[in-house]
């Protein structure tokens, strides 16, 4: 995957327009875990307000004003809210969702011995910055095919707020893991969402995790 170093204030105009495929940022000299057995996941995950989404409001913007149109148009798309509303009344829980794809990885990465529920020597925080449906390619102006976007921190401290270890992993509309579409066939098969988010997620996590194992 292509690797791309970005400002966090070029984010809503990256979503615009879709220009970077996966993003990854962490320390550049890994840290040794020495004394840390157990690690936990905090059950609480940071998460915006609400998604991104790339419908109509926000296709329209970028088509009058380009990139700094759309961020302008996305800061009131209506989509947003809408989208929003999908999840939570068809129990589409993205927090969740990288929560459980994150617990689930760790225990590959093999850096720690055991990943408990309490009484742990360091605990990972999860923060979703960004999250939604974005823009693929497509010679449709407006009501373009949309994939999951996300963008994850994880940071790995101990009880007395020493970070250990810290790493953000961005994944756009423009990745190749999940299938592209209308807005439309999502809010028509909330299955067809679930998985898709979690396909991203999968992705995220794994891009999260890849320089974890080595080390302990």
């Amino acid at each position: 995957m292509k690797h791309l170093k970005q400002s966090v204030a070029l984010l809503p105009l990256l979503f615009a327009l879709g220009c970077a495929t996966t993003q990854s940022t962490s320390d550049a000299q890994p840290k040794r875990f020495d004394g840390i057995r157990s690690v936990m996941v905090a059950k609480n995950v940071a998460i915006p307000e609400r998604p991104e989404v790339f419908g109509k409001t926000v296709a329209t913007g970028a088509l009058i004003g380009g990139g700094l149109g759309a961020a302008a148009a996305q800061s009131n798309a209506p989509e947003s809210a809408e989208f929003k509303k999908f999840l939570a009344d068809n129990r589409i829980d993205v927090k969740e969702i990288v929560r459980q794809e994150f617990m689930a990885n760790l225990g590959a990465t093999r850096a720690f011995p055991a990943v408990v529920a309490e009484g742990a020597d360091a605990y990972f925080d999860l923060t979703i910055q960004q999250y939604g449906l974005g823009p693929t390619f497509s010679m449709s102006p407006i009501d373009k095919p949309l994939r999951p976007t996300l963008r994850v921190v994880a940071k790995l401290s101990t009880p007395d707020g020493k970070v250990l270890w810290e790493n953000t992993e961005f994944i756009t509309a423009l990745n190749g893991e999940t299938e592209a579409h209308k807005i439309d066939a999502y809010y028509a098969n909330p299955r067809l969402t679930e998985e898709q988010f979690r396909k991203v997620a999968r992705v995220v996590v794994k891009e999260l995790l890849k320089n974890l194992g080595g080390n302990s």
